[in-house]
């Protein structure tokens, strides 16, 4: 009996220790965004032109606040990893729907 009881302890033991043990676990680096289709870029700067679509204080999105084009800003940050999801933006049929776009929401 004593020997049934050493066993059972030691197997409970080993459990015990087994199931406290941290397994160490990397952390998954997030995907990079897929590229953007050749001329998305330019095709939402050239929407945000025909919509005229401007920003509280008055400039237009087309264009960075330090004056840069939304096409080449874009590139730029699509080259970064940054997805401003210029495929949506491309697509909005009003102004209104522009963050959501920006944020790929348009798009799925």
């Amino acid at each position: 009996m004593t020997r049934i009881k050493l066993c059972l302890l030691v197997l409970l033991a080993a459990v015990v220790v087994a199931c406290a043990a941290e397994v160490p676990v990397a952390p998954v680096p997030p995907l990079p965004p897929a590229p953007a289709p050749e001329g998305a870029c330019a095709a939402a700067q050239a929407r945000l032109i025909q919509l005229d679509c401007r920003r509280p204080d008055g400039t237009p999105w087309a264009q960075t606040p330090a004056g840069t084009p939304f096409g080449e800003a874009c590139e730029r940050a699509m080259a970064d990893g940054r997805d401003w999801h210029p495929e949506c933006i491309a697509r909005i049929a009003d102004c209104s729907q522009l963050s959501a776009a920006y944020q790929g929401a348009l798009c799925e």
